[in-house]
């Protein structure tokens, strides 16, 4: 096998992880703004008045956050699992190039 074939199999191995697993697990733990909506908070309610625009902006930012981090941190795993699958002299090279930027984005 030469070397593109290769790298296209393990990039149709990553893509198959991908839709496998994203169907399972990563989409049932996405977060929705929806769900995290300040319910009853208006500009007549003066005990938030002022802040209730914040928060708003805030959570959403948060959930924005903990919702890449956790598309990160899942494609960082699925190449793992990838290049698992590979001789043990590749596998440096390919989690360097493939799940260290992942990583690096999740907790850097």
């Amino acid at each position: 096998m030469t070397n593109n074939e290769e790298m296209l199999q393990l990039f149709e191995m990553f893509s198959a992880l991908r839709h496998e697993a994203s169907e399972k697990s990563v989409r049932s733990k996405i977060l929705r703004h929806s769900d995290y909506a300040f319910e009853g908070r208006t500009h007549t309610n003066f005990t938030s008045f002022m802040f209730a625009d914040m928060a708003d902006d805030f959570t959403r930012s948060l959930i924005g956050e903990l919702n890449r981090f956790l598309v990160n941190i899942s494609h960082a795993d699925w190449w793992v699992r990838v290049t698992n699958s590979c001789e043990k002299e590749k596998q440096p090279g390919l989690l360097w190039e493939f799940a260290d930027p992942f990583l690096e984005l999740s907790v850097g």
